[in-house]
């Protein structure tokens, strides 16, 4: 991998452990003096998080019970821009009586709470169900329930942004963004756990 400061490599073989944050992911030799973390505004930086995972798969072996959460510090980020709107648009109408301004954060704090409330907080995998919870709700959905796993990004003025599909066999999608450790050790975890259970699924139609 080339930056600005030089060439750095490092051999599949050498890898010992995988550590990510937001869309990154990075890779940690044995004797973790080396480091390399592709940068997620790289072209085709979606084939390199899936060649990771094809090459280096038992890093990402899903563990029973194990969950997948947003970090404390965006839910609380978060609820402080939430109560910032509603406290400046009770300032406005207080101050100029403007209650069209008013509704206007109104408007835009339940927008914000309804995005808050149906974007999952949490993924445990159990066995061949995943449990997602939500804010005040949960589901369970099972191997079979999903189609496929993706990684998809949309370009922002930021840059590119990622997010995971899961793909129902009803039609409709479950979109997960903002879990830890990282989204693409996320993703690459899912996945593993999706293709291992399918696979014994097939296995098991043959027989």
């Amino acid at each position: 991998m080339q930056n600005i400061l030089g060439t750095k490599s490092l051999r599949w073989n050498e890898i010992s452990r995988i550590t990510g944050r937001g869309h990154g992911i990075k890779l940690h030799n044995f004797d973790g003096d080396l480091t390399v973390s592709p940068s997620a505004q790289l072209p085709g930086y979606e084939k390199v998080v899936e060649w990771i995972g094809m090459k280096r798969s038992d890093l990402f072996e899903p563990q029973e019970n194990e969950e997948m959460r947003r970090n404390w510090l965006t839910i609380l980020l978060m609820g402080i821009i939430l109560v910032l709107i509603i406290a400046f648009g009770s300032l406005t109408v207080i101050q100029s009586g403007q209650w069209f301004l008013a509704i206007f954060f109104v408007f835009v704090g339940a927008v914000l709470m309804a995005v808050i409330a149906s974007s999952p907080q949490s993924i445990t995998l159990e066995g061949r169900s995943l449990l997602v919870k939500y804010m005040f709700s949960q589901q369970s959905l099972r191997e079979r329930e999903i189609q496929s796993v993706e990684l998809r990004s949309q370009r922002t003025r930021n840059g590119k942004s990622y997010h995971i599909r899961l793909n129902l066999l009803d039609g409709k999608g479950l979109r997960i963004s903002g879990l830890g450790p990282s989204l693409p050790i996320v993703y690459l975890k899912l996945k593993n756990w999706h293709k291992k259970h399918n696979f014994r699924v097939q296995n098991r139609d043959i027989v």
